[in-house]
């Protein structure tokens, strides 16, 4: 999985471990890294994004689930062809194995971001329905 941030023409280019690329720490900010062990269930990574009007954000097959949700702000999301309007106090969910597309609709925004991983993490989706 690759993750594209992108802001006023400068890219950043993330990979699944967290390895970054060409980026702006004021901008955009990882925490975090797996385990030596895989387990059952984890938090792999949290993320506390600082957005500005028009930063965009582009995943290709996700391979990751997120927990996200705005602070302040509002965001557009696209994912699985639908499209929302994010505002502060929403969650939404980035899926795996999705392409998905957000951008920032106002002139400063925060999001905050937990990233689960583990060897469970397919079969509890599945299990909660939110697979789908």
């Amino acid at each position: 999985m690759k993750h594209i941030f992108q802001y006023e023409g400068k890219k950043a280019l993330i990979d699944g471990y967290g390895k970054k690329e060409l980026i702006d720490p004021g901008v955009y900010t990882w925490f975090g890294a797996p385990p030596d062990a895989m387990l059952p269930l984890y938090i792999r990574a949290v993320r506390a994004d600082k957005w500005y009007y028009n930063a965009c954000s582009i995943r290709k097959n996700s391979h990751e689930f997120s927990i996200e949700f705005p602070r302040t702000g509002t965001f557009s999301y696209k994912q699985n062809d639908k499209s929302y309007t994010l505002k502060p106090g929403e969650i939404f969910f980035v899926r795996k194995q999705m392409d998905n597309y957000i951008r920032c609709e106002s002139n400063y925004a925060e999001k905050f971001a937990v990233l689960l991983s583990g060897i469970l993490l397919d079969s509890i989706l599945k299990t909660l329905r939110l697979d789908q």
